[in-house]
């Protein structure tokens, strides 16, 4: 007998130290009472399993289920963009006045090549007055070429994305 375990995660995900012994007790618990398909390993990580069609060499085969994945692109992009700004400005907080500029340089691993240079363009737009920090830089992830390159004027540390 063969089953499909779909595992549904959402981010930030536990580390898989914490994680892997969890998902192995609830599979071997499944393996002495197939009646319980669904399993709670944590608020953001479920298992589910399903009876294969076919049997297969592997008792179990893991299907993962991505639940922050999807949207459009350049959605995807302004949300991982948001994301990193406000954690990068965080984490400068306490030295902000130490140096007199401070930039963003990030790799881009969200699109791969998925938005026209119109597109980045657009989100170019978007990030001015979403950041106070000095240059927020996309690069290319297969040459290294900016695909955004946003410049800003310091403003206020009042004006900040740093959470409360």
């Amino acid at each position: 007998m063969s089953w499909d375990v779909l595992y549904y995660f959402w981010r930030p995900l536990r580390n898989w130290r914490w994680l892997e012994p969890r998902i192995r007790r609830c599979l071997e618990q499944f393996r002495s009472d197939t009646t319980t398909v669904k399993f709670f390993i944590a608020r953001n990580f479920r298992l589910k399993l399903y009876r294969a069609s076919l049997a297969r060499r592997t008792e179990f085969l893991g299907v993962p289920v991505d639940v922050n994945a999807g949207g459009f692109v350049d959605a995807e992009v302004r949300k991982s963009l948001e994301i990193c700004i406000a954690d990068k400005t965080w984490k400068i907080g306490a030295f902000r006045a130490k140096y007199p500029e401070w930039w963003l340089v990030l790799i881009d691993h969200v699109c791969c090549g998925a938005l026209t240079r119109s597109e980045w363009r657009h989100v170019q737009n978007w990030l001015d007055g979403k950041h106070d920090l000095n240059k927020v830089i996309v690069l290319n992830r297969n040459n290294a070429a900016p695909l955004v390159e946003a410049s800003l004027t310091w403003k206020p540390a009042s004006q900040s994305l740093c959470p409360d």
